[in-house]
């Protein structure tokens, strides 16, 4: 019986799946995969009958992906699932700040005496906003959710610029053919009026929003952070609220050192907190666990590459291995030792790590895999092997 353990409370949709699939959940403490949201599992122990952590949503950072790689776990997240949700809440802060609507509606709750309508009227005018349409937007990182938000900018009106050395074909088909691009961030910074950052946090984004970048904005920017919150140096934002350079500054992310003021508007990491968002992650990520549980394919993991192959042999062998030369080579001749026919290979490396399927027959096959899993394992560089049967073959 196979079973997974989650650490967060995840969505129907993708514990039904589960369940459907036949997977005891929670019911064991050596589980075959792990299924989570935001828990920390940095110390976590891991046991030796691990193969697989789902990740129900984007960032892996509570996840000791490189502990994982060497183990031989495979990390799956659940890319795009949530690039709507954390779409709209950026356009919905793109509004609301341009409109001073925080501002106003906490000056006019503060309002008494007889003549508030007096008040109103008289006051408002210090809440007088500006229109999206005709305005500039940059979009740093052109992924699901930065695509997204340079596409809504172009249907709101604005010149939309994009900058992103690393965009896939898939995001750039799909990005509307009136957003420029800027080969050099700094153009961003240079030239928009509402500057939005959508990238994964590693050392080239870390502050990537920081003094030097902060230093060429126009007056008045509007700057908003709703993809990692080291991508921002809170210093550097702090000087150039006070200076005045930055108008705005939103934030998905919690920064001490801004909390408190009226022009650090602050959200407690609500970007995929919609029903939606939640569902469509947890189906996604339940579904590339399956899927690579049954059939030892791989999408959407962080740590190893995709690897897709049509199962029509009666076994199949799952082997996990450092990216050294001669791996193929090795597996290869060890199965033939044992008499065993390969019917398909396929082998990717993705980093310091390769990931390989083998579709295997012949005669007495369960005994000769079992034999060959054993010696293999003691191969130097492999992490993990594992035999898959075929349901529909006998």
């Amino acid at each position: 019986m196979k079973k997974i353990n989650t650490l967060d409370n995840i969505a129907e949709p993708g514990l039904n799946y589960l369940r459907k699939q036949g997977y005891l959940i929670n019911n064991d403490q050596e589980p075959d995969a792990l299924i989570l949201r935001s828990s920390d599992i940095h110390n976590y122990n891991f046991s030796s009958q691990l193969k697989a952590i789902g990740r129900s949503g984007v960032g892996v950072n509570n996840i000791p992906v490189d502990e994982c790689s060497e183990k031989g776990i495979v990390v799956f997240n659940a890319p795009g699932a949530n690039a709507n949700s954390v779409k709209e809440l950026v356009i919905a802060m793109m509004i609301n700040l341009s409109r001073n609507v925080f501002q106003a509606e906490h000056w006019i709750n503060r309002l008494d005496g007889e003549d508030v309508h007096k008040q109103v009227e008289a006051g408002k005018k210090m809440f007088r906003g500006q229109e999206l349409m005709g305005k500039t937007l940059g979009v740093i990182g052109l992924g699901n959710v930065g695509a997204r938000v340079a596409n809504a900018g172009i249907e709101l009106g604005m010149d939309v610029i994009g900058y992103d050395n690393y965009i896939s074909v898939k995001n750039a088909w799909q990005i509307n053919q009136k957003v420029s691009y800027c080969d050099d961030v700094k153009d961003i910074f240079q030239q928009a009026d509402y500057i939005t950052i959508h990238t994964p946090y590693t050392e080239e984004t870390h502050h990537l929003i920081g003094f030097e970048n902060l230093s060429l904005v126009k007056t008045g920017a509007i700057i908003l952070n709703y993809s990692r919150q080291e991508t921002v140096d809170p210093q550097a934002m702090l000087t150039f609220l006070e200076n005045g350079m930055v108008k705005y500054f939103a934030s998905d992310f919690y920064f001490e050192e801004l909390a408190g003021r009226e022009d650090f508007i602050m959200t407690p990491h609500l970007g995929a907190s919609t029903e939606q968002s939640e569902e469509k992650c947890a189906l996604m990520v339940a579904q590339e666990v399956n899927n690579y549980l049954e059939s030892g394919e791989i999408k959407n993991s962080v740590n190893f590459p995709n690897v897709e192959m049509t199962f029509n042999a009666p076994l199949r062998l799952s082997i996990i291995n450092e990216n050294i030369p001669n791996m193929v080579a090795g597996i290869s001749r060890y199965l033939a030792d044992e008499d065993i026919n390969i019917e398909k290979i396929i082998n990717k490396s993705r980093g310091n790590y390769a990931y390989t399927l083998v579709d295997v027959s012949g005669d007495d096959l369960l005994s000769k895999v079992n034999t060959f899993m054993e010696d293999v394992m003691s191969v130097k560089g492999i992490k993990k092997i594992r035999m898959i049967q075929n349901p529909h073959t006998k």
